[in-house]
């Protein structure tokens, strides 16, 4: 069996995590956040991980070393990340057998970073992806795994763009974890590093609205 460890605390990871269990997957341990009420979409997975008999990693710091070695114990093939805020150092990049699945809510290598769905509300995407890349020590900068493209509805808040990111994320994790578990030989796209962007981190003053503004910018 292909043993994976997933890292995850918000919606998205939730629901990744019900889908792989429901598929039979392997998911030897999850690590988690302790509960988080700045995070608008944090959610607590820990029920869905003892339910499956999944060990439990909780922290703040993914890199520290008490974690690592938490996650080395595991002795995982495969490390999925389904839904984190901080950078996976070379130290974590290292411990799978195979390597560290990274997910992204964007076409990669066009929006990197952060805030994806708010940018592409902001930028009025009228489509866009998501991706699953293998981990390296950038920025959402790993060679391409799988990429779903999904239609984004004209006028769409920011949560129905989670939802749809969500329901695309599932099949993508879905679609990658089988071919891992079969053995199915993964063809790899490198990133056009050229056709690179970057999205900035955005703060609750990022959501001011001056109602001096045109209706269609509000």
């Amino acid at each position: 069996m292909t043993r994976v460890v997933c890292v995850g605390s918000n919606i998205e990871s939730r629901a990744v995590l019900q889908a792989l269990f429901e598929d039979g997957a392997e998911v030897v341990g999850v690590v988690v956040r302790p509960p988080s009420p700045g995070v608008s979409d944090y959610a607590d997975v820990t029920d869905v991980a003892v339910e499956a008999g999944a060990a439990v990693v909780q922290t703040t710091d993914i890199n520290s070393p008490a974690t690592l070695q938490e996650i080395r114990e595991l002795e995982p093939d495969y490390i999925y990340t389904l839904g984190w805020s901080q950078l996976f150092r070379e130290e974590l990049l290292s411990i799978p057998a195979e390597y560290v699945v990274g997910s992204h809510p964007s076409p990669l290598p066009q929006g990197r970073g952060r805030a994806p769905v708010p940018w592409t509300i902001l930028q009025q995407q009228a489509s866009s992806a998501i991706s699953l890349f293998r981990m390296d020590p950038g920025i959402d900068s790993g060679a391409l795994l799988v990429q779903r493209w999904f239609d984004v509805p004209q006028g769409a808040y920011a949560s129905e763009v989670y939802d749809l990111t969500t329901e695309h994320m599932v099949e993508a994790f879905r679609e990658l974890y089988r071919a891992h578990a079969s053995g199915e030989e993964i063809a790899e796209l490198s990133q056009d590093h050229s056709l690179a962007s970057y999205r900035a981190k955005r703060a609750p003053a990022d959501g001011h609205l001056d109602f001096h503004r045109p209706a269609a910018d509000l």
